[in-house]
């Protein structure tokens, strides 16, 4: 290792050393969000997982999530709008042990007020009581101490209520699955139109506003054009005769996310310590809205798709051409041209690619140490 390397790595020693909290931390706070909801049966629902450090500089979560399988059933879990970054395990989830687990990192650390974890979609199967906790033994938020510290945690968990009501059919010919992201951002909705019936209804960002008893003359169909990004519920409520009241009769979530990812970072490098001492190339990016969804990687003139950094090159030899394509849940890619390759990495480059593999190392040593304590 030459001497740049040894007084950078000596450097961020001390750093790490300088950031060690004396005393004792305050509890961070993990919640479910929303906490209490009413839904109907067969109906579709996200929660949230949302953190508060309290103040603290954290750099890791793990989280293992439970559920009633013979309640709920979860639809997708998703990563879009996460301040986590770097992902030890990404969401995934059990669908017959009713679990849902991750471990994600943020490189250096960070104060979090009210952040996003991650996000579940629902969808009720039985009537009743259904409750969404968190495996407390399982469960961790970790210190940037260079200790890699447990905080303790107050958790606040979820409570639903599935009636027996039924919704009526609401579907969509623009975005037919409403557990998918689109681009698209005109939105139409139709529904079975009684003509002995008045309707109200609104799009909304909460899923329990209530629309108005002012009738919207509409046969069964509705447009939403020049919708922004983000996630929308269409509320639909029925009058069925004018002695009546007005009730809720059916929900459409609608998911749109028009922006690609944000620009690729990407570096080539090579370390005679790493890979058989082959070059090899690392990039990262995020999407605020849907989440990155995968990457592919062309060289020369083959695809690679669902590539994972870092990526080892075919070509050694680094004549070929590199792209990086980085493509979202709703569809949308950004591209990186990674150019030149076989020029020389400046000395900027190589500190930001060996703070990026230092960062790395570090997490998933911290999960390794976790995971074999919470064995012994």
């Amino acid at each position: 290792m030459n001497t740049i390397y040894k007084k950078l790595i000596f450097s961020g020693c001390l750093l790490v050393g300088l950031l060690i909290f004396s005393g004792q931390a305050e509890a961070a706070i993990l919640s479910i969000n929303p906490r209490q909801e009413e839904f109907a049966l067969g109906e579709t629902f996200i929660v949230e997982v949302h953190l508060n450090s309290e103040g603290e500089v954290i750099n890791a979560v793990k989280a293992t999530i439970n559920y009633d399988p013979d309640m709920l059933e979860v639809i997708n879990v998703s990563k879009g709008g996460s301040f986590l970054t770097l992902w030890a395990q990404e969401p995934t989830f059990e669908s017959s042990a009713g679990l849902v687990t991750l471990a994600g990192g943020i490189p250096n650390g960070s104060h979090v007020f009210d952040g996003i974890v991650t996000s579940i979609t629902f969808r009720t199967r039985t009537p009743g009581g259904a409750e969404i906790t968190f495996d407390q033994s399982n469960t961790s938020v970790h210190l940037n101490d260079g200790l890699g510290t447990s905080l303790p945690i107050a958790f606040k968990e979820g409570v639903f209520q599935i009636s027996e009501t039924t919704f009526i059919t609401i579907t969509s010919p623009t975005h037919p699955d409403e557990n998918k992201w689109y681009k698209n951002n005109s939105f139409t909705v139709n529904w079975g139109y009684s003509s002995d019936s008045k309707y109200s209804y609104v799009l909304s960002e909460d899923q329990d506003e209530v629309p108005d008893n002012k009738p919207e003359y509409s046969e069964g169909v509705v447009t939403f054009p020049d919708l922004e990004d983000g996630i929308f519920y269409f509320i639909l409520r029925e009058q069925s005769a004018d002695s009546e009241p007005w009730q809720v009769v059916g929900k459409r979530r609608v998911m749109i996310d028009s922006q690609p990812p944000l620009p690729i970072s990407a570096l080539v490098s090579q370390d005679d310590q790493l890979f058989g001492g082959k070059f090899f190339l690392i990039f990262s990016t995020v999407d605020k809205v849907s989440g990155v969804d995968h990457y592919d990687i062309v060289e020369g003139g083959s695809t690679h798709t669902y590539v994972d950094s870092p990526y080892v090159l075919k070509d050694q030899t680094r004549q070929s051409g590199l792209t990086v394509k980085a493509f979202d849940k709703a569809g949308n890619i950004r591209l990186q041209i990674v150019k030149e390759a076989g020029q020389q990495i400046s000395e900027s480059s190589q500190y930001t690619l060996l703070i990026v593999i230092i960062c790395v190392i570090i997490i998933l040593l911290l999960f390794l140490y976790v995971g074999t304590k919470s064995r012994k």
